[in-house]
């Protein structure tokens, strides 16, 4: 957990408090004053490098690689079991994402353009 300091008086109007996540467990939880929650946003940093997401049990479930906080190519996927799954076929930045739940079922997809998930594909 961070804490970032805006400097000088703080101007309290309301609290904030916002999670966004996805279906793929992934989340960014964020708490603070209102009047500060644009800067706040503009605060997250832009991560280059591995990710590797993994399932209750431990286990790896995906591996991906982002560069200045985009999505440039998903090294693998595993199921529960830690059998392959298919990872899609993103390379560069553009391509598809295979989206799969907790439980290793599959549940959609995503095109990816320029690091961006854009159209989820049912």
């Amino acid at each position: 957990m961070g804490v970032v300091s805006f400097g000088g008086t703080i101007k309290v109007i309301g609290l904030v408090h916002g999670v966004k996540s996805d279906n793929t467990g992934g989340k960014l939880s964020l708490i603070v004053p209102s009047y500060y929650i644009l800067k706040a946003l503009s605060l997250i940093p832009k991560y280059t490098g591995n990710v590797a997401i993994k399932y209750d049990n431990g286990n790896v479930w995906t591996e991906r690689t982002y560069e200045n906080g985009l999505l440039m190519e998903v090294l693998f996927n595993k199921s529960i079991d830690g059998s392959n799954q298919d990872k899609g076929t993103i390379k560069k930045g553009n391509g598809k994402m295979l989206i799969y739940d907790k439980s290793s079922n599959p549940i959609g997809e995503f095109q990816v353009n320029n690091g961006m998930m854009g159209e989820y594909i049912l």
